[in-house]
Formats: C-alpha cells, sequence, structure tokens
C-alpha cells in the first residue's frame, strides 16, 4: 500500500520505459575504428547476455 502523501504514477505521452539487462563475465572494451571515426564499444559473451536480457524484460511487481 502506497503512502497517503505519494500518489501512484498516472501515464503520459512523456513517459518512457527502460530496461537493464546484467550479467558478469570477460569482456573487451575501449575505442574501436578508423583514426578519423573511434567509437567505445563493449564486446563479449556477456554483453550479449545482459543486451537479450534487457530485450525481453519481465514484468515486476511495484510498490506503489
Amino acid at each position: 500500500m502506497c503512502p497517503r502523501h505519494l500518489k501512484p504514477p498516472t501515464a503520459k505521452a512523456s513517459d518512457f520505459t527502460a530496461a537493464i539487462g546484467v550479467a558478469a563475465g570477460r569482456v573487451v572494451a575501449g575505442n574501436v575504428g578508423a583514426h578519423q571515426r573511434y567509437e567505445f564499444t563493449v564486446i563479449g559473451d556477456a554483453v550479449n547476455e545482459a543486451a537479450h536480457s534487457a530485450d525481453s524484460p519481465k514484468p515486476t511487481p511495484t510498490a506503489c
């Protein structure tokens, strides 16, 4: 049950959702690319596992 001073959130067009995937393992992280265009990236099985778990989030109960 929510405390009296808190109201349940209301859905608005500006609301957004986010998913976070967490995994542990060895990864390679660093700058990749040509001298003119570097991009920071992370590569590894743990990265793929975290990405897959973030793509299919399971609903979790909330307190309010």
